[in-house]
């Protein structure tokens, strides 16, 4: 049987979520585009078969016993040589960790903990997950939601994802003028990330900028009694 003809399914994206070899790629939206790819054109398989997701979801679709397990190096070194594009910063494993959390609060501690564990993508799941059930329940303050954006920069600097981080920061920045007047809260940090994320994308005097504007809000923070003299 010709391999592309298990693609032909109109069911293939509910098989790939229902195995466990190809579900956690099913949230990546990279790999969504490619199946979607191949289940309308079936000719283009062979050179999607570079992509270890293709192979692993090849194997669950043409109703074969053997599986192949993809590791997270596998899809790395796959990045690194141009096999695949690369993939979101959240994946279905790490969505699943930020879904259990129910309030704002909740998600935003769990965030807290994977970022001290090091577990930088789940750290930004649960971020992302606080932000819009802040935004849903209306509950929290608005400095609460800035924090948790630049904390989800924080988590995408560690992961070298400059442009995203410097989404977020933009984000918190605008929310902050949204709510200027209402807040007390120390944007110092937020410069900074955006400085760092702006660096790294080689805009220098952009960068520069940001970290005078942290420079600029850290003093300002500072109390009265600093800059007395003695």
């Amino acid at each position: 049987m010709d391999p592309a003809q298990a693609w032909a399914s109109p069911d293939v994206v509910d098989q790939l979520l229902a195995d466990p070899s190809t579900r956690p790629f099913m949230a990546d939206p990279g790999f969504r585009a490619t199946v979607d790819k191949i289940t309308r054109f079936p000719a283009c398989l062979p050179s999607k078969m570079h992509d270890p997701r293709v192979v692993a979801a090849q194997m669950v679709l043409s109703g074969l016993e053997q599986r192949v397990k993809v590791s997270s190096e596998d899809l790395s070194k796959a990045e690194r040589v141009g096999d695949i594009p690369k993939r979101a910063a959240v994946q279905l494993p790490d969505m699943e960790k930020a879904m259990c959390h129910s309030t704002a609060s909740e998600a935003k501690e769990a965030g807290n903990q994977y970022f001290k564990q090091g577990e930088y993508n789940a750290a930004l799941a649960c971020y992302d997950r606080s932000v819009q059930l802040a935004a849903i329940t209306n509950g929290n303050s608005p400095d609460f939601t800035i924090s948790c954006l630049s904390n989800a920069a924080m988590c995408l600097i560690r992961l070298k994802r400059w442009e995203e981080a410097e989404e977020r920061c933009e984000g918190a920045l605008v929310h902050q003028e949204k709510h200027s007047g209402r807040l007390d809260f120390d944007s110092s940090k937020l410069w900074f990330r955006l400085s760092v994320a702006r660096e790294h994308q080689g805009r220098l005097e952009e960068a520069y900028q940001d970290m005078r504007r942290m420079c600029m809000t850290y003093y300002m923070l500072l109390p009265t009694p600093y800059f007395s003299s003695t």
